[in-house]
């Protein structure tokens, strides 16, 4: 793609270029040397010359046009949103449209499991809470009958526990009320971890697995606290050993956020969520293992306060977020954090329709983002497709 103009009124030159009379400021004469060359007006006098090589972002060749100096993206590359950088593009494409599949549902919850290399589903809600598993191999999807499992459930959180090698399942809403129990996917079936302290019964809370440390960690969510029903603070660990609270902070306390590890800078990120005050929160927040900080807001900032995924991409090293909803619209906007700054995503072709409350996860050995389900918007319902994201 190519960008011109900036350099308005600089006129390109070839061969060697004998500079005017202007002091001791400027060489006689400068050789092309395969770049373009721009004659304009320098300090060194009124009328003089200097040459003067186009530049071009990273990801583009500088190139000079219509006597400018512009660029082309290189292949592969397209032109991002401020119209002055070159950017990889991301790719939708909807898979699994035949054969077996989870029916619709939204509020489910999803893990890439590593060692086996599946993408695990269990529950969520398509007019009462689901009870079913399903393993997603990155174009087919498959049922797993269980003898015994969490039970149906919906607005719980997954994530996979990298050093004992299974799916972790906590917390969200059954028949009952509130669920209990941690409960463990080693490929084959469900059990339940028995511990001697635990998170209090909560839903809409976050999961995520620090991978340095090698503890899975919970945040937030709605539950019980001190015997009152209110959003949440605290984040809490999980080992072999059983969950241990690492830090309580009634001030960033919320539900329906998203969370994700940042394994390049080995920070847990939090973004958006609801208040106890019912307001919806659009900020990004980060633990570094002592203490939470909240990364300054920019033009780019997502919108969308709940209902969105949050997902660490290990190929482009920063945190993808996708949907979600901003009062009663719903949003299909990709963005990506970088560790300091948010940024839209330019898409090419097909994109996922509007939704939220739909889970996403990262298939490390396809290198791509797995996307199911959610509630679409008005007159769509529920959704049960499935989408991969490649950059």
């Amino acid at each position: 793609m190519r960008w011109s103009g900036v350099l308005a009124l600089l006129v390109c030159l070839a061969g060697c270029v004998t500079r005017e009379p202007c002091g001791s400021n400027c060489a006689g004469c400068c050789s092309l040397d395969d770049v373009c060359l721009v004659q304009t007006v320098t300090t060194c006098g009124e009328g003089g010359r200097i040459c003067v090589k186009c530049q071009a972002p990273t990801d583009a060749t500088a190139t000079c046009v219509a006597n400018a100096c512009g660029f082309d993206c290189n292949p592969g590359f397209v032109l991002g949103f401020d119209r002055t950088s070159c950017v990889r593009p991301v790719r939708w494409q909807e898979v699994a449209k035949s054969g077996p599949r989870p029916p619709v549902r939204s509020q489910h919850a999803m893990a890439w499991d590593s060692v086996r290399r599946r993408v695990v589903l269990h529950g969520g809600w398509e007019s009462s809470s689901l009870d079913d598993t399903w393993l997603f191999d990155g174009s087919t999807w498959t049922q797993v009958s269980t003898a015994s499992g969490p039970g149906a459930r919906s607005e719980h959180a997954m994530v996979f526990d990298e050093a004992r090698g299974v799916v972790v399942l906590f917390g969200g809403y059954s028949s009952g009320g509130l669920a209990t129990g941690t409960w463990l996917w080693d490929g084959v079936r469900w059990t339940e971890q028995m511990t001697s302290s635990a998170p209090s019964q909560r839903a809409r809370h976050a999961m995520a697995y620090d991978s340095v440390r090698q503890r899975v960690l919970l945040f937030g969510g709605f539950g019980s606290r001190f015997s009152t029903f209110e959003e949440l603070g605290d984040l809490w660990e999980l080992s072999a050993q059983g969950w241990s609270l690492v830090k309580e902070t009634p001030g960033f306390a919320r539900r329906n956020h998203a969370m994700a590890y940042d394994r390049l800078r080995k920070n847990l990120v939090v973004f958006g969520g609801v208040d106890r005050t019912n307001t919806g929160l659009t900020d990004t927040l980060v633990f570094d293992g002592r203490n939470w900080s909240v990364v300054p807001s920019g033009f780019s900032n997502p919108v969308q306060p709940l209902g969105h995924t949050l997902v660490w991409d290990d190929q482009s090293g920063d945190l993808v977020i996708y949907g979600g909803q901003q009062g009663d619209f719903l949003v299909a906007s990709t963005a990506a954090l970088n560790g300091q700054a948010w940024s839209s995503l330019v898409v090419v072709g097909d994109t996922p329709p509007v939704r939220t409350g739909h889970a996403m996860v990262y298939d490390a050995s396809r290198k791509s983002m797995v996307l199911f389900g959610g509630r679409g918007g008005a007159g769509v319902g529920t959704l049960g497709d499935t989408w991969v994201m490649t950059r």
